[in-house]
């Protein structure tokens, strides 16, 4: 229904609103045969989903594609090692793989308010992720190129878990001073869990994928609204009830 609404109607009234109307050329499949030959893969679906996705997506790509992933999570390979997202999607798929990253909420992008996120690259891919960023740059939408690709996914993934503590403040009726703490906290824990484990840059914490990210999410991020609403009802209401409530169609991120 919703690829039927993109193709005859050019709007998606169920993220959109009814006065967004969307370009002519974006057309929308629910077929994977559409991406044979494809030169650039933009992965953005729930990343519980990409075990049975990426199987699927082997050898439909060009030889020479770049695939971007949207995905906030993390996966958990065979011997129980963490791995971000878009260094699975990578290795799955034999293709160079970026990230991009930022405080952006879709309805405000939507109606052409300046946005702003990161791409986190390989070192060794910066000529493709200057492709994805060409691709992506508009007046209204600035992306800039990080050369660290697991920090970027990381901050995209972690800032989950401190969205949903600030919902919980807000729930329990506390202010802004107490969310302002739990979002420095929670910033410096997710600084020192990403160098504990795995090799990033301090300056990634600074851009948009990072600090920017966080603060946006812990103030009107869905996660931040869901878990208010959580601990306001008192458990009257399940999790799952409150995202239909709140955000119908759609389901929070898990950070694993």
């Amino acid at each position: 229904e919703v690829a039927h609404e993109i193709n005859e109607r050019h709007t998606n009234t169920a993220y959109l609103g009814q006065h967004c109307e969307l370009p002519t050329n974006l057309q929308a499949s629910t077929s994977l045969s559409c991406l044979h030959g494809a030169q650039v893969l933009i992965v953005a679906v729930p990343h519980e989903f990409l075990d049975e996705l990426l199987p699927q997506l082997r050898g439909k790509l060009a030889p020479a594609a770049q695939a971007l992933s949207l995905v906030k999570g993390l996966q958990v390979d065979e011997r129980g090692n963490i791995m971000p997202t878009s260094l699975s999607i990578a290795a799955s798929l034999g293709v160079p793989t970026s990230m991009l990253a930022g405080p952006n909420i879709y309805t405000e992008m939507a109606a052409d308010e300046f946005a702003e996120a990161t791409i986190g690259h390989e070192a060794g891919n910066e000529q493709g992720a200057r492709l994805l960023q060409r691709l992506f740059n508009t007046p209204a939408f600035r992306a800039d190129l990080c050369a660290d690709l697991v920090g970027v996914d990381l901050c995209a993934a972690l800032k989950n878990c401190v969205t949903l503590a600030c919902g919980f403040c807000a729930g329990l009726g506390l202010g802004m001073n107490t969310r302002t703490a739990v979002i420095r906290a929670g910033h410096n824990e997710i600084k020192r869990l990403c160098r504990e484990y795995f090799p990033v840059r301090e300056a990634t914490f600074g851009e948009a994928c990072g600090i920017g990210d966080l603060v946006l999410s812990c103030s009107v991020g869905r996660g931040q609204r869901v878990a208010a609403a959580f601990v306001k009802a008192g458990g009257a209401k399940s999790w799952s009830e409150l995202e239909l409530e709140l955000m119908p169609g759609q389901h929070l991120p898990d950070p694993l």
